[in-house]
């Protein structure tokens, strides 16, 4: 019987190792939230996204909340108030400040947890930093602004066509001015 519990034990180790590992790969972490004892609980992930030690971690709404960008703090309790009274799973980006000052935007999702009469009393989500994903995004979106501004003041006929047929998707206003044809018309 004692050799069954150590595979168990061995299984459950193993199982735990490789879910932290997935967390790392991934960049995130789960948490959970009880609304009675008012305390948290956060995977080794949460801690590697927040910043946090362990043993510095205090499990109190109160906490948390100091860890959340100031601009953010209102945003979050709102779709948290509005994911309790709607009855629908938390779905949030926000943005965090690391005990040592730096800025990450994290994504988390989770769905409530209710007592057999209903009653909301928690919480269970994941979190996941989206910080470098954010900063593609915007680098993708001035990338486009400068294309977009470049293409359209040019004085130069530009025009962008389709490869698989040549047809005309758009052209700017040297192209209309050098030809004649509007927009339209091609």
């Amino acid at each position: 019987m004692e050799d069954k519990f150590k595979g168990v034990e061995k299984r459950l180790q193993k199982g735990h190792r490789l879910y932290a590992r997935a967390e790392k790969i991934g960049n995130f972490g789960h948490w959970g939230r009880s609304f009675l004892k008012d305390k948290a609980f956060w995977s080794e992930g949460m801690y590697d996204i927040f910043g946090v030690k362990p043993e510095d971690f205090q499990s109190t709404l109160e906490y948390f909340l100091k860890l959340v960008h100031p601009s953010d703090k209102k945003h979050l309790q709102s779709s948290i108030e509005s994911s309790l009274s709607n009855r629908e799973p938390l779905v949030v980006e926000y943005r965090i400040i690391r005990p040592a000052g730096e800025k990450r935007t994290v994504f988390s999702t989770a769905e409530i947890q209710v007592d057999p009469s209903g009653q909301p009393v928690g919480l269970f989500g994941i979190c996941q930093d989206i910080t470098e994903r954010k900063r593609i995004e915007r680098a993708l979106r001035e990338s486009e602004e400068k294309f977009r501004l470049a293409f359209s003041s040019s004085p130069d006929a530009v025009n962008i066509n389709r490869l698989r047929d040549g047809l005309y998707v758009d052209i700017n206003d040297g192209f209309t001015q050098l030809t004649g044809f509007t927009r339209q018309d091609v």
